[in-house]
């Protein structure tokens, strides 16, 4: 009996040493793309390469095209945050307005428009039409939101002036 457990420890340990070589060598396989194919079944499922090589900005400015909106639809199943924007000097018209994702929502007649935005909703102030320099401040309701920060100063002449993405805590 001693003799059958010694013998049975050794194949034991030779199975072991040759478990960990092999796991080591098709570690060391994985790094190699063509190998990593045919050894791994999750690159064979995740698609195409991203290449990281290409500009990080964009050439031209953000456009939406898109125009449904889906606060609209369901307006009950999105949380949403309240942000209010100021201008500096209202111009008393409605030529400058406020941009949620490209549609314009409220004019600045008043000195000041009280959003209701979204997570990921993307905020403008348009000012094309209007002929003197504009300066904004933005308000966000009680600091639950990361983007954009609490009195946020935007200037703007003759263009569009970005607040940017609503991001929330």
């Amino acid at each position: 009996m001693h003799k059958g457990s010694e013998w049975g420890e050794k194949w034991l340990i030779r199975f072991v040493l040759l478990g960990v070589c092999t796991l080591l060598l098709t570690q060391m396989a994985m790094f190699k793309e063509e190998a990593r194919h045919y050894l791994s079944r999750v690159d064979r499922l995740e698609g195409e390469k991203v290449s990281l090589d290409s500009n990080l900005y964009a050439s031209n400015s953000l456009t939406i095209s898109e125009r449904t909106v889906v606060s609209k639809q369901l307006p009950s199943f999105r949380e949403s945050r309240n942000l209010i924007v100021r201008m500096i000097k209202p111009a008393g018209d409605a030529r400058v307005f406020a941009t949620i994702n490209g549609e314009k929502m409220s004019d600045f007649s008043r000195g000041e428009v009280n959003l209701t935005v979204y997570d990921g909703d993307y905020v403008e102030i348009d000012c094309a039409e209007l002929k003197a320099p504009a300066q904004f401040v933005v308000t966000v309701s009680g600091g639950s939101m990361t983007a954009p920060v609490d009195g946020l100063v935007v200037e703007t002449k003759n263009n569009i002036g970005t607040i940017g993405k609503i991001k929330f805590k």
